[in-house]
């Protein structure tokens, strides 16, 4: 009897060691998407020229060219430099971006390179 019993605790132990050992593979296994461009030498630069939150996510809002914002780097709230991805080249580009589901201001504003208050 006893070995018996002996027996399920270890098969029981290993079952258990190799359920832990399953879990924490899966977890470190797959990386959490990031959108935020780590090479600044492969991105998209655009500038948020919209006045408040609700045009953050419309593409209209936004231009290649540098507006010279002179509010940028002094707040939070707005993006005003934006690095995109480098694929992103054309306002339609944009606006499919901004589209994906879930993409909310804030994600963009995580984009951004400057910030500026409302």
């Amino acid at each position: 009897m006893e070995t018996n019993k002996n027996n399920k605790r270890a098969w029981l132990g290993a079952m258990f060691s190799f359920a832990l050992v399953a879990v924490m593979g899966l977890t470190f296994a797959f990386k959490p998407f990031e959108r935020k461009a780590t090479d600044k030498s492969h991105v998209a630069v655009w500038y948020f020229t919209g006045a408040t939150e609700a045009q953050i996510l419309d593409a209209s809002n936004y231009s290649q060219l540098d507006p010279q914002n002179p509010g940028c780097g002094s707040g939070i709230e707005l993006p005003c430099q934006v690095n995109f991805p480098e694929e992103i080249q054309s306002v339609e580009d944009l606006q499919d971006f901004l589209n994906v589901a879930g993409t909310d201001k804030d994600d963009i504003i995580a984009l951004a390179e400057t910030t500026r208050s409302l």
